[in-house]
């Protein structure tokens, strides 16, 4: 199990309902979140310079702009130890095959979330 407090996640995740869920799954499981809307205020994040361990992003957000892979091939580009956690259906675990991502099919139960999470993290 790796240390969760002070590992931060910038989760990326339209559907406001479900990243309110996500986001307090992960907070009550010690680490901070950063929780985003969509892709630009990811971004935002991203450029301000704050600290990010995970890239926590759904791969496709119907009301976005930009979908979650390219924010996370900019934002890989930009911190080079970031690690990428894509949430998406089955049929789009295609996009989480690079730069070491990995991938979790929604629906999933926090259990699921939390050690994909660790995985991730490594």
């Amino acid at each position: 199990m790796i240390r969760r407090h002070g590992k931060r996640i910038l989760l990326v995740e339209d559907d406001d309902a479900f990243r309110r869920g996500v986001s307090l799954t992960l907070s009550h499981a010690g680490f901070t979140v950063i929780p985003c809307g969509d892709v630009t205020t990811a971004m935002g994040v991203i450029d301000s310079g704050q600290p990010v361990d995970l890239l926590l992003t759904a791969i496709a957000m119907p009301r976005a702009t930009a979908e979650g892979d390219s924010l996370a091939q900019t934002a890989k580009a930009r911190l080079a130890r970031l690690k990428l956690l894509f949430m998406g259906e089955r049929n789009e675990a295609g996009a989480a095959m690079t730069d070491g991502a990995r991938f979790l099919a929604k629906p999933f139960q926090p259990d699921a979330l939390l050690e994909a999470v660790e995985n991730a993290l490594g």
